[in-house]
């Protein structure tokens, strides 16, 4: 397709931007979204280097709720609904081009 762009006259930057970047989205959408939850549920190595308490994140600082002298269950549930949301917002905002990208690597031609 791009030697095909490259005949018609196309520069390599119109060849990328009108025709490797759109076809490209599905599959960068799903990465992207992977990547965006497993950087919000990291919790072993997040609890493992992360010192500071100010600079925790959602699910270690979740995690801070459910020692044994504390067990704030409500507090652990509302926070675990809260981290959900923007999860929910970006899959379904994505949604089209991931399953876009899962299926084009399943279908020939």
């Amino acid at each position: 397709m791009e030697e095909a762009a490259s005949l018609d006259g196309a520069t390599p930057w119109q060849a990328f931007r009108l025709i490797l970047l759109p076809l490209s989205v599905p599959i960068l959408a799903v990465v992207f979204i992977l990547s965006f939850i497993a950087a919000i549920t990291e919790v072993p190595v997040a609890s493992l280097l992360l010192r500071d308490v100010n600079s925790y994140t959602l699910a270690v600082g979740m995690q801070q709720y459910l020692y044994p002298q504390n067990y704030l269950w409500g507090d652990f549930a509302a926070a675990a609904v809260l981290s959900a949301i923007p999860i929910t917002l970006v899959f379904l905002l994505a949604q089209r081009w991931l399953i876009g990208g899962l299926t084009a690597g399943g279908v020939k031609g």
